[in-house]
């Protein structure tokens, strides 16, 4: 039985995350109004304290300190957010500037892209303070970085891009939750100075264990995989490798997270579990179990997630040396209250809501569903637990799954039951042969064992990849349905702690809700016929006529913009979809319902038919005609001249400055209908 006031910090972090929702979403800022409230709120906490006679004191307690919190956490988030952007409105767009980097990603070993924290920029010839990121994308293959280095820059400063196309991908998002607005493309950085920090010098530690590895000789696909499950560094898996681990539903054990932090955990813990009980060798356990979990967040180069899960463990381990086992949520609600002190936007971080569901998920979970079954041979009895750990981070995770991916596992238990073992024996193995490297200079042969490992894990992965029906995709639901399903979640933990029959009707009137909303979906994708358009820089559009679309594009399309446009169909309920190839050829007309579509004419062509049809595809640069009620959509313009004349028109839309296009389209048939003529 779990009890709420035994579990203090959780109750205190919950309302200091939606204070910093509130806070970021509504753009609080600390007016007069608000500090007269926190001072009010204060007021009345402390005098509830001096007269708490009566439980409803108590109560009213309860009230008073989730109401300061909660504005604790969005004035915090206000502030932070306000530092963190200091002099991005006044930094002009083409400027010189100096910053401290933060962060490098790397490919096959080269920069790719840096984060930067900028620290000076000019500002009409005048040097000015800022104090705000910059992601800069290197083009020099040559140019080598690390964390703490100052480097100096020229060049424009863009604003992050927002999604052009529907469906896609909110990369300006993603990059604004990490207080990063501009970006920079250059190959020119100068390096004013080298850092010695503590990040550098991980960078530097993992250098050299990349180097054993391939001193040992690891297999080249077998390296990239070691290398990311050991030191966290993703840069050496191919795309095709990367897939398959996703298809899997493996991806998460790239990442080094709470899962290999637990394994070093795991290993050293056992090793020191023979030390007597007394104080001082709890204390001295302790110590050398925070030294090898930093020691490996250290190797791993202090990586969010590796941040998370060092922190959960730390509290963890030290609410075990104080003999508190039974709060570990409220070890891991300190982490998390640390981390968001931290940053106040890690609240809003994919990683950061997916490790914390799945830990307390499996903290919740896993004890009651491991009672059903007892297996009193051992094997069976870990196997059962192993199976039930990942149930139970599935299940925490499936509305983060379904909102953020749109796409779920279905051999996850299989894929975990294969999958975890072999990487717990790769990261002991790589322990072990490094170990050994650094004391003796040779391995004992111990990397051929580590070798065949890793073909095991990968063998297992395409197995696992290739086995029908996979991985179920396409999965959109609704920020409505995504908030039942939560519900839903957490409902089902309740009922199992309390068997709450209320708690199960809650459930089951949330997954009637979820049905009753996807009905709505369903409804209006029936209602739906359009035209869409999309920003990319291979002409492509769809035709959606209810649950039926067809999607032409020009030859040599790119497979990424392939899934984006399937991505845009599933968003809208599409469930037959044809794609159809359009050869590069001049004057086309296709006819849709009621509108008439011309493809790339000739000049006297687009002159001639401009009244006449309702949409022009063009891609040269002729003067296109404007008359009647024509929309001309261009790729590929470069004329200024007519850039400018185009611009002022409203039936004139340019893909590299507008987003793509939609048009309604009257249901006068049923089937979509193509006519070609060549004029």
């Amino acid at each position: 039985m779990i009890f709420w006031s035994s579990f203090p910090f959780v109750r205190l972090v919950i309302p200091f995350g939606v204070g910093i929702f509130i806070g970021v979403n509504f753009s609080l800022e600390l007016t007069p109004i608000i500090i007269i409230t926190f001072i009010a709120l204060s007021l009345c906490l402390l005098l509830l304290h001096f007269f708490n006679q009566s439980f409803k004191a108590n109560y009213l307690t309860g009230i008073v300190i989730t109401c300061l919190f909660c504005l604790l956490g969005a004035c915090y988030s206000s502030i932070h957010n306000e530092a963190a952007t200091r002099g991005l409105n006044s930094a002009p767009t083409s400027t010189t500037w100096l910053g401290q980097v933060k962060s490098v990603e790397r490919k096959q070993g080269e920069v790719k892209s840096i984060v930067l924290q900028i620290q000076k920029f000019k500002n009409d010839g005048l040097w000015e303070n800022g104090n705000f990121k910059l992601l800069a994308y290197n083009k020099d293959s040559l140019f080598d970085v690390r964390v703490g280095d100052i480097i100096s820059g020229e060049g424009k400063l863009r604003p992050i891009m927002a999604p052009q196309n529907p469906a896609q991908f909110n990369y300006r998002l993603f990059l604004k939750n990490k207080n990063i607005y501009l970006t920079t493309f250059e190959d020119g950085f100068v390096k004013v100075k080298s850092s010695n920090s503590l990040v550098h010098y991980a960078e530097r530690a993992r250098s050299s264990i990349i180097q054993i590895y391939r001193k040992l000789q690891v297999e080249e696909e077998n390296l990239a995989v070691l290398v990311a499950l050991t030191l966290g560094d993703k840069s050496y898996i191919d795309f095709e490798l990367r897939k398959q681990y996703a298809g899997a539903g493996a991806m998460h054990i790239l990442a080094v997270s709470g899962l290999h932090v637990g394994i070093i955990f795991l290993i050293f813990n056992f090793l020191l579990s023979k030390m007597p009980d007394a104080l001082v060798f709890r204390i001295l356990r302790t110590c050398i179990l925070l030294f090898v979990i930093w020691a490996f967040a250290f190797l791993a180069g202090f990586s969010p997630s590796v941040q998370r899960a060092g922190w959960m463990f730390s509290f963890v381990i030290l609410s075990k040396l104080l003999k508190r086992n039974s709060n570990v949520l409220n070890s891991i609600a300190v982490s998390a209250f640390l981390l968001l002190l931290i940053d106040p936007n890690n609240l809003f971080q994919v990683g950061f809501q997916l490790s914390y569901s799945a830990v307390i998920g499996i903290v919740l979970i896993h004890p009651v569903i491991y009672k059903l079954l007892y297996f009193p041979n051992w094997f069976f009895d870990k196997i059962w637990s192993l199976l039930v750990v990942s149930l139970a981070a599935q299940i925490a995770t499936l509305p983060y799954t379904l909102a953020y991916f749109h796409q779920f596992p279905n051999y996850f238990l299989l894929a975990n039951l294969l999958v975890i073992p072999l990487a717990f024996g790769i990261v002991s193995g790589a322990v072990i042969i490094t170990s050994l490297f650094f004391l003796f200079g040779t391995d004992f042969f111990l990397t051929n064992i580590l070798d065949l490992l890793l073909t095991a894990l990968n063998g297992v992965i395409v197995f696992i990849t290739e086995l029908p029906g996979a991985m179920t995709e396409g999965v959109w639901l609704n920020d409505l349905s995504i908030i039942f399903v939560i519900g839903t979640v957490s409902s089902f933990v309740v009922f199992m702690y309390y068997r709450s029959f209320r708690a199960l009707v809650f459930a089951l009137c949330l997954i009637v809700g979820i049905q009753i909303t996807e009905l709505a979906n369903s409804y209006q994708t029936l209602q739906n016929h359009q035209i869409t358009f999309y920003a990319l820089t291979n002409p492509t559009w769809s035709i959606v006529n209810g649950r039926r679309a067809e999607v032409y594009s020009l030859e040599g399309g790119r497979e990424y913009d392939k899934k984006m446009v399937a991505d845009h169909m599933n968003s809208i309920g599409v469930q037959e979809l044809k794609w159809s190839t359009v050869k590069n050829e001049t004057n086309k007309i296709f006819s849709v319902g009621s509108k008439v579509i011309l493809l790339f004419p000739e000049i006297d062509v687009a002159h001639q038919l401009g009244g006449e049809v309702d949409i022009i595809i063009q891609s040269s640069n002729i003067a296109p005609s404007l008359s009647g009620k024509t929309v001309v959509l261009d790729y590929f313009y470069r004329d200024a001249e007519k850039l400018t004349v185009l611009n002022d028109n409203s039936n004139y839309y340019h893909f590299r400055k507008d987003k793509a296009f939609k048009m309604s389209i009257s249901r006068k048939q049923d089937d979509i209908r193509r006519v070609d003529e060549q004029r």
